[in-house]
Parts: structure tokens; sequence; C-alpha cells
């Protein structure tokens, strides 16, 4: 039987490759505010207000993945918005009531520092201290550490801290674009493999979803047998 997955931000970049590219192998129920969501098959639920409307689509689902996000918070911003934080407080605590096992959860690689890093050959890893340099990182960093207190409750929670991903693979105009780069079928596949892990170690894994990229500066190592196939090093030279 196909795993039930629900995706918040489910009309998002991530969430189209998901929905797209998976579909034969899972059955997604496809959450996402309503300014991006006129005729659609997506569920028009706020996951920030909305939680008991959230709870009810969560019954029956074996895993969540949460990628809804106001983007007026971000990396280059100056602001907070709050309601990014209680997205993920509701998302942890809906798939605790309904019952749900599996909560996949999008990071990103802005909860490092690793602009510093750029011309260097060091790989960052996820058991270094965070050091997020803007307030969109900040927020990456308590929704992990929020989820790896439900996993010590049971929960088994995975976060991924993401790179830059499209869904047509197109480089984005960023220096250092290329080491930071995932990949459409690296993006699948790393959803596929935190969908079909039998377990999460301890509860909780927290790891860089980049592809494996020549001039990377983070380290992908995870326990869930992904293993990212693309290189930007090939893909700028086609």
């Amino acid at each position: 039987m196909k795993k039930r997955v629900l995706v918040t931000g489910g009309k998002g970049r991530i969430g189209t490759i998901i929905s797209q590219d998976l579909r034969e192998e899972f059955v997604f129920k496809l959450v996402d505010c309503q300014s991006r969501n006129e005729e659609t098959d997506a569920l028009q639920i706020h996951v920030a207000n909305d939680y008991t409307e959230l709870e009810q689509a969560c019954r029956g689902m074996d895993a969540i993945i949460h990628l809804a996000w106001n983007s007026g918070e971000n990396w280059k911003s100056n602001i907070v918005v709050s309601e990014n934080k209680k997205m993920a407080e509701n998302v942890y605590s809906a798939a605790v009531k309904a019952g749900v096992p599996r909560v996949i959860m999008a990071s990103s690689i802005h909860a490092d520092n690793f602009q510093e890093c750029l011309d260097s050959t060091f790989k960052l890893t996820c058991d270094m201290e965070p050091d997020p340099l803007s307030f969109y990182g900040c927020t990456k960093v308590y929704i992990e550490t929020l989820g790896k207190m439900y996993a010590s409750r049971g929960l088994e929670v995975i976060c991924v801290r993401f790179g830059g991903v499209s869904p047509d693979d197109q480089f984005r105009k960023e220096d250092g674009f290329e080491k930071i780069w995932l990949s459409r079928r690296d993006c699948a596949n790393l959803i596929r493999c935190c969908l079909e892990a039998p377990r999460v170690p301890w509860n909780f894994s927290l790891f860089y979803g980049v592809s494996n990229n020549t001039a990377r500066i983070h380290d992908w190592s995870n326990p869930l047998g992904w293993v990212p196939q693309d290189d930007s090093a090939t893909k700028k030279n086609m």
C-alpha cells in the first residue's frame, strides 16, 4: 500500500517537485495558502491559524512534509515573521495528536554561516554549532531544536537543511550557487529516502540537502541512505 503524505506548502518550489516526480510512489495530500491555490487540488489551510483544520487533514497520514513558509522572512530580509515559527509548532503538535509517526521539516543551509566558507575547501557538518547570520537562519534553528524536543517524546523527525533548488534546475545568480545547488532529481530522491527509511535513528536526523557538487562546502552524510548523484560542475559544462 502506498504511503499517504501530507505536504504543507505543496504548491511551492519543492512541493511541486515532490508532487510531480513522486506521484506514482506515494499518495500526496497538498496544503497551501489561498493566494497560491486557485483552481488546484490543494487544501486551502492557513497552517499558522487553522489548527483544527490542519489536525483533521493530518489524520490517516503516514508522514508530514512541512514546506510552508511566509517568504517575507528570508535570508536577505531583516525581519521575523512570527507565523513561520507558529506553522512549525502547529505541524509538530498536529502530527502527535493525529497519530502521524514521522515529520520531515524543511530547514535551510542558512542555519549556518556558510558564506564564510565559500572560498575554502572546508566542509560544514551538522554536528557543528549552528551559526546563523539572519533572522531567517535563526528561525530555522528554532524549528530544528523544537523537532529534537518532539523526537525525545517519540515523534520521528527529519530536518533537512536544503540548499538551492528549483523545478527547472536553473542556477540562480548568487555567488557560490554552484556549491549549494540541489538538483531536482536529487531533491526528489532525498524525499523518497526520508519517506521510505524503515526508521529514523534515535527518532531524529539532521542533514544538508545539497547535490554531490565538486565544489560543495556541505557534508551531505546522513543515516537514511540518501546519496546525491548530480554535480553542478557537470551541469555548467553541458
